[in-house]
């Protein structure tokens, strides 16, 4: 959309440019929405995607609206414009939709990570070996970095190598804390939500 010039502006206009931003960011928010949720990315990274993205789209109609915005300090008309979008997004029946969406999306993944944890507990406690454990998880998780195995456990690459050597004693903290993200069902990014900062080892 291009930019709109703002001043002098009678109430009526005002409400019928504020409308036509209204359906833009509705239609626009909704429809990365639908794209989100029918994407096969967890519902975890979902939710934070589309938390991000509203504001973007909020700030591109403000900015529409209000084309001086990066030269003329308009903080106190954007917090008005935001707060009216955001009461109208989240109370539009669409919202509704999508929250039931995501919990649905949510339930099914736990299903599917509980299925996940069942059967690598199961093979854990059969086979009783380290490396047929780390095999297991990364069957389950293709793709997934050691290092993040690593973090997500609280223990260092080293410590790790260290344990498939069984150089690390069954039932010591550093066994315990390998173990149990290899037996969650959960990949490192769901077990840890904390990002593996670069260059940690």
């Amino acid at each position: 959309m291009t930019g709109i010039i703002s001043s002098g502006w009678t109430k009526e206009t005002t409400a019928k440019i504020e409308n036509i931003l209204i359906h833009y960011v509705h239609e626009i928010y909704f429809s990365f929405a639908e794209e989100a949720i029918n994407s096969s990315t967890d519902t975890f990274t979902v939710r934070k995607t589309l938390e991000a993205f509203l504001p973007i789209v909020c700030e591109k109609a403000f900015r529409t609206k209000h084309p001086d915005a990066s030269t003329i300090n308009r903080d106190q008309q954007r917090k008005k414009f935001n707060a009216m979008m955001l009461f109208i997004i989240t109370n539009s029946p669409a919202w509704g939709e999508l929250q039931q969406a995501l919990a649905e999306r949510s339930q099914i993944e736990l299903q599917e990570t509980d299925a996940v944890r069942l059967k690598l507990s199961s093979h854990a406690l059969a086979v009783g070996n380290r490396k047929a454990l780390r095999d297991s998880y990364l069957t389950a998780f293709t793709g997934v970095v050691i290092l993040d195995i690593c973090w997500a456990a609280g223990q260092h690459y080293s410590e790790w190598k260290r344990w498939l050597r069984d150089k690390v004693k069954d039932g010591s903290a550093p066994d315990l804390a390998f173990r149990a993200i290899l037996t969650s069902g959960k990949p490192p990014h769901e077990y840890r939500k904390e990002s593996r900062p670069s260059g940690w080892r």
